[in-house]
């Protein structure tokens, strides 16, 4: 992100660096050199638009605080949603924070439920896609078998 910050003119490399100092020293910490899933597992709190991220953040069950968007969400996203602080303009944002530092999580339970009811939902996901797979190459071989020479 600061890289094309710096790439577009928006900040020197100096100021960069400054900034990033005055953010570590208030206890925030930008990430640069890991892994997405690296630096995911040492996040406390994710502020997020839509993004694929929030799935993989949802299931830690950590706080979200969701910048809300104009995207229409299916109905497992619907489901996170209710575990999720929405954050419609950048006093919400400030708001949450100081909430979820002062008063802790109040949104946990409803993570918890959701993951439940969408681990129920999927647990059997992992096979269906390979059912899947193993149907539509039974089909192709059928087909192929079907067609003989004459689609050589």
């Amino acid at each position: 992100m600061f890289g094309e910050f710096e790439r577009q003119g928006y900040m020197s490399r100096h100021e960069i660096e400054e900034y990033l100092t005055l953010l570590q020293k208030k206890g925030v910490h930008f990430d640069t050199g890991t892994t997405i899933d690296e630096t995911l597992a040492g996040t406390d709190i994710l502020i997020s638009d839509y993004s694929s991220m929030l799935i993989e953040f949802f299931a830690l069950n950590r706080p979200i605080l969701y910048c809300e968007s104009i995207f229409e969400f299916n109905e497992d996203f619907q489901q996170m949603l209710q575990g999720m602080y929405i954050i419609r303009k950048t006093e919400d944002l400030v708001i949450r924070l100081g909430e979820i530092i002062d008063k802790g999580d109040l949104l946990a339970g409803k993570r918890e439920k959701a993951l439940y009811i969408m681990r129920q939902k999927n647990q059997y996901a992992v096979q269906n896609i390979l059912d899947t797979i193993h149907q539509d190459y039974r089909e192709a071989m059928h087909s192929a078998e079907a067609c003989g020479s004459a689609c050589a």
